[in-house]
Order: structure tokens, then sequence, then C-alpha cells
């Protein structure tokens, strides 16, 4: 007869139970033993849920002290916090949670609003093991440059959605790493063609969100329109 190990029948059994339960009822089944802290830990990172800054600051800094947390992260909404909440979320404070240290679990990351990121946490994300990114929503991150976009769609070839919506694809050059927007008679469209070249080349089946964005949208349309697998959301500005 062979021997089971009772830990192989409760783990699923509890699992199970966990994915029931809210935050509230998790943290407090933290403090009953060793056993269940390891095992809760990784269903209370999976999807965190935030709905105010405070609680957001506070799950930053518990990641930076304990950074394997982040390889637990899923899923991550972040528009559950109101619009004014969203604005105070800069780059330092989002990059705990993005795992580095190795494969990343993350699949789904929406910072939809968080209008202060930068091209610094584009490159974060181009630069992480993210294969397993299926679902990214940078819309109104007005800050994040086609070329940085472009990095993350090489590195993220399994994205089935990217969010751009309100997002600036006016005309600008590279000087370095640095991003300057053009002055008159220095036009050249290079980079939000080769944005568009970029998805079509790695990304098989893509649902792009572009509405409400600025600037040379109707080149980099027309560079999409040619791959008839992607699926195209579109709204011109006035």
């Amino acid at each position: 007869m062979t021997n089971i190990s009772p830990n192989i029948c409760f783990e699923p059994i509890l699992n199970n139970i966990l994915d029931r339960l809210d935050q509230k009822d998790l943290y407090s089944m933290i403090l009953l033993n060793k056993q269940f802290y390891n095992i809760v830990v990784v269903e209370l990172y999976k999807k965190p849920i935030f709905t105010n800054i405070k609680s957001f600051e506070k799950c930053s800094n518990t990641l930076k002290e304990r950074k394997n947390y982040a390889s637990y992260i899923d899923h991550l909404d972040l528009t559950l916090m109101s619009e004014e909440d969203r604005l105070e979320i800069t780059d330092p404070k989002l990059t705990p949670f993005i795992y580095t240290q190795g494969i990343s679990k993350l699949r789904i990351l929406n910072v939809y609003g968080c209008r202060l990121l930068t091209n610094g946490f584009a490159r974060l994300l181009a630069s992480s093991n993210l294969m397993e990114l299926i679902y990214l929503d940078l819309g109104q991150c007005v800050h994040i440059r086609a070329p940085f976009i472009s990095q993350i769609v090489k590195n993220c070839i399994r994205l089935m959605y990217l969010g751009m919506q309100g997002m600036r694809l006016e005309h600008f050059v590279v000087y370095g790493e640095e991003i300057t927007d053009f002055d008159d008679g220095e036009i050249d469209v290079g980079w939000v063609d080769q944005l568009a070249i970029d998805i079509i080349d790695n990304l098989s089946d893509l649902r792009i969100d572009v509405r409400m964005c600025f600037g040379r949208t109707d080149i980099f349309l027309q560079k999409l329109s040619s791959n008839s697998n992607l699926e195209i959301l579109y709204t011109k500005c006035t």
C-alpha cells in the first residue's frame, strides 16, 4: 500500500478554501502557525487589492524588504484606487511589485491612470522575465514613449491585450536614453513606425486600445492595419 503524505491531500483542500476568503480573513490566518503562514502568504500576494494609496504604499514597503513576495503576484490591478490616488504612484513605489530575480508569474498588469510612471518603469518591464504577461494596460501613462513600449512588446511576447489609451504618439527624438519633443523642422516618425512593426513582428494575436491617443496615430494605425489578426480600438482625438 502506497503511503500518501497528509500535506498532499491537505494543501489542495486548503487552497480551495483560501480562494473563497477575503483579504481580511487571510491576514488573520497568517497568525495560526508556520504552515498556514507559508501557504497564505502566497495566496495574499497572488492578487493584491488596493483601494487607497496608503494600503498600496504599505505593501510596496513590505516588498522592498521581502523581494521574493513579488514572485507570487499573478494579477495587479491598480484601478480600484481613486484617480487622485493613482496620481501619487511613481516608479519607485511600483518597482517592488515587479519580480526581477527570476521568472515572474505576473499575467495581468493594469496601471491605467498612473500618470507619473515614466520610461524608467517601462524599461524595467522590458528587462524583466515577464513571459507570462498577457494583459498590460498603460493607458494615460503619458510619460511613457513609443521606443520603450517597443522594448516591452519584444520582451512580453504572449501579450493578448495592450492598452495605450490617451498616450502620446506625437513626434519625438531620442538623445541617448532621453526622449525630447521635436522642434519645428526636426520631424521624424521613425519610432512610431518601429513600434507598429515590433507589434506586428512579435505579437500574433493582440487586442490593442489606442483610443484618444495624441499625435501621429494615423501613421501608427496604417502600419497596424496590415495585420488582420490585430483587433484595434480607436477613436480619433479632436
